[in-house]
């Protein structure tokens, strides 16, 4: 993280910023120096914080060290504000700060001052006071200006008024996100237009398989935005809960034992692995409870980090734990050579640790993907089933993942084979399970995306489903 000082402070959070957990904007926005605050008679959303009050050299300059964490909270308190006070949605109120560059005095002055605010908000790309819900409609007369049809079956217009035929604006929707890989500012139809398309408008036109890529896109952007540096601490090296010591997570099993002091846990949730197998294993379920009993606005932030930390620290740890188990391969050669020249069992016989390995890497990949699905689902009853497929899946893959990994003694070679064998074909029959449940629970309308949630990420941005 970079130090911040006066001179340059605004152009230093916009690179502490580029990493925030929230909010994060296109690479494309930079500051603009001419509104720096070089004599501080403004407020800032990052004021400098003198740390130490010694006597200081010429050259240096009073700073503080933000964190991610500070960036996120500071940004979410002034989001709250802002929406607060215009009386706008959280996700137009973060639009808004980041075309004033987080400036929210300079954004509540400009908003009030000039006298017409829906001049400010065309600027940033937004309508402050839309509230309709986005609808198809006939209308008589009429003439797509794209396409020149003159009696479309419906037609659709954000609040600018651009009307345009629904084939012709889902077939532009797709596009922007299908192929261009757009996903957080496009704009309307309308060439002259810079308002942005919001997610529910998205979600209304386009295709359930586009508008999953379209929260693939959103959830690949927020992972790619954080702070790599806290990623990488996060998923690779933990603290062992009895004596501390640091380790690094080296294999694809998530049953960790402490070199130091032979502690036993499991790395995704850092309990006990004795309660790995038995009816309490929760590891992959968030809790809730903590964010319903946030009071002001920086629990209510810290909440939000946390259920977002929740679903990416286990997509990343399954992602991680995949190219481990990939390592395995040339392990799995190994043993498959060891095994025929310690046993009576051919080539083709051994094959059986070449199949789970197999199974074992598609089920790592559903296992990371459902936790992003997760992510954007509505709660409800529906999901408490999805979470018991996903832990079932989940501790299975563990499981098998151990096996492969263990050494085995030639004696006990037929039982290895048939316990490998037994648990591959478990693993893959419950991935089926999760996949097919989830498919029907997503065409009967069991499970329904979060769209104010969605559009909510600008405080957490991100993501895509994959089977």
């Amino acid at each position: 993280m970079s130090d911040i000082g006066e001179s340059d402070e605004e152009q230093s959070i916009s690179m502490s910023m580029s990493m925030s957990y929230e909010y994060a904007e296109d690479d494309d926005d930079q500051f603009d120096d001419d509104h720096a605050n070089a004599n501080g008679d403004e407020e800032s959303l990052f004021e400098p914080v003198v740390t130490e009050r010694h006597t200081r050299k010429g050259h240096e300059i009073p700073h503080a060290v933000l964190s991610v964490a500070d960036i996120t909270q500071r940004q979410a308190a002034a989001v709250d504000h802002v929406s607060g006070i215009i009386g706008c949605l959280p996700s137009t109120a973060a639009t808004l700060l980041r075309h004033f560059k987080w400036n929210k005095d300079r954004l509540i002055d400009r908003f009030y001052a000039d006298g017409d605010s829906r001049a400010v908000c065309a600027s940033a790309g937004v309508i402050v006071d839309a509230g309709k819900q986005p609808r198809l409609m006939q209308t008589r007369p009429f003439e797509c200006p794209v396409c020149y049809d003159d009696e479309p079956e419906s037609t659709l217009a954000l609040e600018c008024g651009h009307r345009h035929c629904q084939p012709c604006y889902s077939r532009y929707l797709t596009i922007k996100i299908a192929e261009e890989g757009e996903s957080r500012r496009i704009q309307c139809l309308d060439a002259a237009c810079s308002l942005i398309v919001d997610e529910k408008t998205v979600q209304l036109l386009v295709e359930a398989p586009v508008f999953e890529k379209y929260l693939v896109k959103l959830w690949l952007k927020k992972c790619a935005d954080d702070s790599e540096t806290a990623n990488w601490i996060s998923a690779n090296t933990k603290e062992c809960e009895k004596c501390q010591s640091t380790i690094e997570k080296n294999g694809g099993c998530n049953h960790m034992t402490c070199r130091k002091c032979k502690y036993e846990f499991c790395w995704v949730c850092m309990g006990p692995w004795t309660d790995h197998g038995t009816q309490w294993y929760n590891c992959n379920r968030f809790d809730e409870k903590a964010g319903i009993d946030a009071r002001d606005n920086q629990a209510k932030s810290r909440a939000l980090l946390e259920r977002y930390l929740h679903y990416f620290n286990r997509y990343a740890n399954h992602e991680l734990s995949a190219k481990l188990d990939k390592d395995l391969s040339e392990k799995i050669e190994l043993k498959m050579q060891e095994m025929q020249k310690t046993s009576d069992m051919s080539w083709i016989q051994v094959q059986f640790m070449k199949s789970a390995k197999e199974t074992l890497l598609e089920a790592r990949n559903t296992l990371k993907w459902t936790y992003s699905f997760a992510y954007y689902l509505t709660r409800s009853n529906t999901t408490l089933l999805f979470e018991d497929n996903q832990r079932d899946l989940e501790m299975a893959v563990e499981q098998l993942s151990g096996l492969l990994e263990s050494q085995f003694e030639p004696a006990k070679l037929s039982e290895l084979k048939q316990q490998v064998i037994d648990k591959s074909v478990y693993v893959a029959g419950r991935r089926d399970v999760l996949l097919s449940a989830t498919s029907k629970d997503l065409a009967d309308g069991k499970m329904t995306w979060n769209v104010d949630d969605i559009g909510n990420t600008f405080s957490l941005q991100s993501g895509d489903i994959k089977k």
